[in-house]
């Protein structure tokens, strides 16, 4: 039997696009097995979804003027005209009341997590792929729902479950990227310290396809002392993970996929819901962190900057330990998460 799912998920500048990457992964996988999916996105997320080369889906701009009543009755009648299986959910912004909803349908419902802190999600199958993830009570919160916790439910799209890993030996450059949409604009003062300690290794900066200084990294790009490379919008990520010697990152999902392809971190806390998976990070002796939660002032967010510059020199030099790291992060990585939830799912549609 063809199983159809639907994906209800936000991207753009202010949701980022971590939400949007790990259910594409997932759909990447269904796929694979010969399931169709299909997106309800809001528009922000639209044009993201159909720039990219590995994007699977039929996607579904939601007008983002609909109430939370008239767009859950536009997906129950879209669900059935479709025949809808299951249904993704994975977004903070949705409530309760919306989730709840989205069960009463009577479809098999997954909800991405990473922080069970918003009261209970309304879904059979619940996926967190941090390590301390089943710590955070869901058996308690979601007492029904079947739990996907821990590393080994991490899903990665599929060019880093398959993709081999480079020699630590073969690589030479440094790699910052800020995730999809760098939230607090921290590219920029990142590349103007690394300028200004005299950094002379090669380095490679990437902004997501959300960032809003776009423009600004390429003309400081053009006119730096700095030997570097700025790409935008990067479809071929494993690849430039794998050239870095070292990467200065943003601490969401693609942490994971950092750690997939064996590169020793700076991980980059913008908000609470990176914090648990990477302080497991951290004790798996891959990347050290810094906190950028609570930045209040342009004054202090400089004086973090430039402390984390001279970490990077450090790291830079240190040969032993960079390739410790690497190890490490090949050692404690799992890249099979999509199957398993996959699997999982389509027992959770056998049995309903």
């Amino acid at each position: 039997m063809t199983y159809n799912t639907l994906f209800r998920v936000n991207a753009g500048a202010k949701d980022g696009l971590g939400h949007l990457m790990r259910c594409l992964a997932l759909a990447q996988r269904m796929q694979s097995q010969g399931m169709s999916s299909h997106f309800w996105v809001n528009p922000e997320a639209l044009a993201l979804c159909e720039s990219r080369a590995d994007w699977v889906g039929a996607l579904y701009p939601i007008d983002k003027h609909l109430t939370e009543l008239a767009e859950l009755a536009k997906i129950a009648e879209f669900c059935q005209r479709q025949q809808i299986h299951a249904i993704v959910v994975d977004g903070y912004h949705f409530t309760q009341g919306y989730r709840k909803a989205l069960k009463s349908l009577g479809l098999v419902v997954l909800c991405f997590d990473d922080t069970n802190s918003t009261g209970q999600l309304w879904a059979d199958i619940i996926i967190n792929g941090a390590g301390n993830a089943a710590k955070l009570g869901y058996e308690h919160s979601n007492p029904n729902a079947t739990l996907c916790l821990g590393e080994s439910y991490r899903v990665m799209r599929s060019e880093f479950s398959t993709s081999q890993t480079s020699p630590f030996a073969q690589r030479d450059e440094l790699l910052v990227t800020l995730g999809g949409s760098d939230p607090l604009g921290l590219t920029l003062p990142l590349l103007r310290s690394l300028e200004q300690s005299g950094f002379n290794g090669k380095l490679t900066v990437v902004t997501g396809a959300a960032n809003q200084q776009v423009e600004q990294i390429s003309d400081f790009a053009q006119d730096s002392s700095l030997c570097i490379q700025h790409l935008h919008d990067c479809q071929a990520m494993a690849k430039q993970m794998q050239q870095a010697r070292l990467t200065i990152a943003a601490a969401g999902g693609s942490q994971f996929e950092l750690q997939a392809c064996g590169c020793p971190c700076v991980l980059i806390v913008v908000a609470d819901n990176q914090l648990n998976a990477t302080l497991e990070a951290v004790n798996q002796d891959w990347c050290c962190w810094y906190d950028c939660r609570a930045l209040a002032t342009p004054e202090a967010t400089q004086r973090l900057i430039d402390q984390l510059v001279a970490q990077v020199h450090v790291l830079w030099s240190s040969e032993l330990n960079l390739q410790q790291w690497h190890q490490n992060a090949l050692n404690t990585a799992d890249v099979d998460g999509a199957q398993r939830v996959l699997n999982t799912l389509l027992k959770a549609l056998a049995d309903a």
